[in-house]
């Protein structure tokens, strides 16, 4: 009976560190309005058409938003959220080479597309290797 408590709370501490928590992201003050309210109308559907970020959550952390809707031709414009990859990622596989990369995960202006330029961070997209001849889209 004694070996039998000392597993089951094993198992459980075990199963608590290896759940991560949710990626999470907090918009600057500093965000326009406008744009502010892209990025929180396209979080929920992001995290949804990524199931890396969660997967991944431990080796990302969040650095900010860039948009380029002032200067970029319509086809090209995008709010990109900007996602630092741990130099040693714990869970990241080290067959994606993403060691220490910033990831740009663009958003379209009317938060139904989804554009990412680097394979590497696609991969973290997705939660599996991707290899894409163009910049990686997804619908949201």
């Amino acid at each position: 009976m004694k070996a039998f408590v000392v597993s089951l709370l094993l198992a459980a501490s075990l199963t608590a560190c290896s759940e991560d928590k949710p990626l999470a992201i907090v918009i600057p003050a500093d965000v326009k309005p406008e744009i502010k309210q892209v990025v929180e109308q396209a979080w929920p559907k992001v995290l949804a058409a990524c199931p890396g970020f969660n997967l991944y959550a431990s080796d990302l952390s969040f650095s900010g938003i860039e948009d380029n809707l002032s200067y970029a031709p319509d086809h090209a414009k995008r709010i990109e959220m900007k996602f630092r990859v741990a130099e040693n990622p714990t869970r990241i596989p080290v067959s994606y080479r993403a060691f220490g990369y910033m990831c740009y995960f663009g958003i379209s202006p009317d938060a139904s597309k989804l554009v990412i330029s680097k394979d590497a961070c696609a991969s973290i997209c997705a939660g599996a290797e991707v290899s894409a001849s163009s910049n990686y889209e997804k619908s949201l």
